[in-house]
């Protein structure tokens, strides 16, 4: 039997240009390609679900349900969505501009800080038990539509940096962080046009599984067996 010792993975690595994480550097784990009915499936509904941080445009008229919220929902409807949270009205939203934003975990508090606006506060969620995050983008059309940029954890660049709909939802989630540690997710929002609850955006602690599959995982596993076919037909020839 052939063991492949630790100096030719790093070899095979280094061949594909895949970086091995050390413990003291490890990264996030990412996923993409989700939807409403896989978060849903995983979540239990929403009984995942242990804060919800939230930008909403909303629709135009006067009566206009544009928001920034940051709450801890038993469910995630209007009336209990900002219970322990509390949001503001940001007519901001709807002007279509770009609105940097973070979110951060500090002392088992929560601070949700949109720029031009007072940050929002809880110490109501249970951090403890939130090892995943799900951030969730919505829009309606070409017209309406909802973005994210510069998506960073703690100073990484999550997936590609982007998420972004002009009509169902989509999703980025990532796990593999200390929860009771303190950590920073920043980026920029972008919301566009909206009626009713889109476009909107909202970033989930909870503790539904996230499944990633990076691209590099395939490449060196790949580098493995055919170092181990290489060294096989060595060893008959």
């Amino acid at each position: 039997m052939m063991v492949l010792r630790l100096p030719a993975l790093a070899l095979v690595a280094a061949a594909l240009h895949v970086s091995l994480p050390t413990p003291a550097s490890a990264a996030v784990i990412v996923e993409t390609g989700i939807d409403d009915t896989v978060f849903t499936t995983r979540c239990g509904g929403t009984a995942c679900e242990k804060a919800v941080a939230e930008g909403r445009a909303g629709n135009q008229a006067a009566n206009g349900d544009f928001e920034a919220a940051l709450g801890v929902p038993n469910t995630l409807t209007t009336a209990n969505i900002n219970a322990g949270g509390g949001s503001a009205q940001f007519t901001g939203w709807n002007a279509g501009a770009a609105w940097t934003l973070s979110y951060t975990a500090a002392s088992n508090e929560l601070v949700f800080d949109v720029t031009g606006l007072p940050a929002l506060t809880t110490t109501s969620a249970d951090i403890a038990d939130a090892p995943s995050i799900f951030v969730r983008v919505r829009g309606r059309d070409d017209t309406q539509s909802a973005s994210l940029s510069g998506l960073t954890f703690n100073g990484q660049t999550l997936g590609d940096g982007t998420l972004s709909s002009t009509g169902s939802a989509a999703y980025l989630a990532f796990a593999g962080f200390e929860p009771t540690a303190d950590w920073v997710l920043a980026g920029v929002a972008q919301l566009v046009g909206g009626r009713g609850s889109a476009p909107a955006f909202q970033v989930k602690l909870t503790d539904a599984q996230v499944v990633p599959v990076p691209a590099a995982l395939p490449l060196l596993a790949s580098g493995i067996l055919g170092l181990a076919w290489l060294r096989r037909r060595r060893a008959t020839v």
